[in-house]
């Protein structure tokens, strides 16, 4: 067993465990793993088979909307239902005929499980043959021959324009990328080390290995699909569950998981895991999540820290007119004050005596306060609705009210207001408000 806990900067924690093959008779044959041995990875090849695919999207040479017969002929389905189809198969005559409309199955489909494919039929004319188990896009179904097909797409596209795209890989062996029809699924291998090369440029896509931007990166990482259990959801091949974090606020992991691997992703801190088994004992899943559990506070604490150096504290500009609180509290940047050019600011946008939550832009200086409805604040059926469609409202010297900008003055922290043209400096960072 290997077992890697990595970030963007490198593994936090890496061991091996156990005997390397244990079905050698002879002890002294068994070996040691190390972070190099291989495994077959199973269904964590899908990862790989739309990395691929968002490479040469990003390179222009395929969409996501592109229907699979651009790169794989005679890919089709039975249009109709089950019903339909067993009733022809006893030869019951169905009155008015078959009626069903083949939509095009896309790349999108196939990459999120949400072409209807069934989990195992074999060769192509079986899906030809059969009724899909849902339409396109009715939700999700899990499918190894969706990602076989997807497999020859991807392969035929980067063979039609004749690009080869090489992973990264950081061991003594690389990934095997050969898209056979059934590696999507099974036959696919690869390392601790090369897993986690790989990964930590997801984590992390202005790495100089990286295949793609950061802007790819935002694409692929996002839900497409979400149960009604509130818990578990698709991405793009991603199995997302939504786990709470140290303050019960519930995250999303980034998981591809199979009975002897996990691979977990968690965008949010910043951190990753990866599980690779062999043996009898297929229970990677509960490794995994007794690694989440173990890590996750020591890392949820980590941004926390990181958070408050960089956005918190209080804030007063030189002609003292102008002051601000900033703070982390459970897991979230609060805007707890806020005086500019000697006002409280109140009236529509913001009330008197209430916290706002600073929103990030994803840039590391912009934040936006989540103003919301002022006048709606205890509607828990609401939830982030009124903060996200209230974002930008108004503008005041050409930049948004909403707006704070956090930087580097010439000797310390400075929170800037636009629409107001503050300037705060930071007198104390580590100012916490209960």
């Amino acid at each position: 067993m290997s077992v890697g806990i990595f970030t963007p900067s490198g593994p936090g924690f890496s061991k091996t465990y156990a005997v390397l093959c244990a079905n050698k008779t002879d002890p002294s044959k068994r070996g040691k793993p190390d972070e190099d041995s291989l495994y077959r990875i199973a269904s964590v090849s899908k990862m790989f088979n739309v990395y691929e695919m968002m490479a040469l999207k990003e390179k222009g040479l395929l969409n996501w909307d592109d229907p699979v017969e651009n790169d794989v002929k005679n890919v089709t389905y039975y249009p109709d239902g089950w019903e339909k189809y067993l009733s022809e198969s006893q030869g019951v005559s169905i009155p008015g005929g078959r009626k069903g409309e083949r939509d095009s199955i896309t790349l999108r489909q196939l990459a999120t499980h949400l072409a209807g494919i069934g989990l195992d039929y074999t060769p192509i004319a079986t899906i030809k043959e059969l009724p899909l188990v849902a339409p396109p896009y009715a939700y999700p179904i899990y499918s190894n021959i969706g990602f076989n097909v997807l497999g020859w797409a991807v392969g035929a596209a980067a063979e039609k324009t004749a690009t080869n795209v090489v992973m990264p890989a950081s061991g003594s062996y690389e990934t095997d990328l050969a898209f056979g029809p059934y590696n999507p699924s099974a036959s696919q291998f690869s390392s601790l080390k090369d897993l986690v090369k790989v990964m930590q440029t997801f984590l992390h896509p202005s790495r100089k290995e990286s295949l793609l931007s950061t802007y790819s990166m935002r694409e692929w990482l996002r839900p497409l699909h979400g149960f009604p259990d509130d818990l578990t959801e698709v991405g793009a091949a991603w199995e997302i569950v939504k786990v709470p974090d140290t303050n019960g606020n519930p995250r999303r992991w980034r998981q591809l998981a199979n009975l002897a691997l996990h691979v977990h992703l968690r965008p949010t801190t910043s951190f990753g895991i990866v599980v690779l088994m062999t043996g009898l004992d297929h229970n990677a899943h509960k490794v995994a999540t007794n690694a989440i559990q173990t890590f996750k506070r020591a890392f949820d604490q980590l941004l926390e820290q990181a958070t408050m150096q960089l956005y918190g504290g209080y804030w007063k500009s030189d002609d003292g007119k102008s002051e601000a609180i900033t703070y982390v509290e459970k897991g979230s940047l609060w805007l707890s004050r806020l005086f500019l050019n000697g006002d409280v600011l109140e009236g529509p946008l913001y009330t008197r005596g209430r916290r706002y939550g600073l929103w990030t832009t994803e840039r590391d200086v912009g934040f936006r306060v989540a103003i919301g409805r002022p006048e709606e604040p205890d509607d828990v059926f609401a939830g982030c609705f009124p903060e996200w469609v209230t974002m930008d409202p108004i503008f005041a010297k050409g930049a948004p009210v909403d707006l704070i900008l956090f930087g580097w003055g010439p000797d310390e922290r400075v929170a800037k207001v636009p629409s107001v043209d503050v300037v705060m400096k930071r007198n104390i960072w580590r100012y916490r408000c209960k």
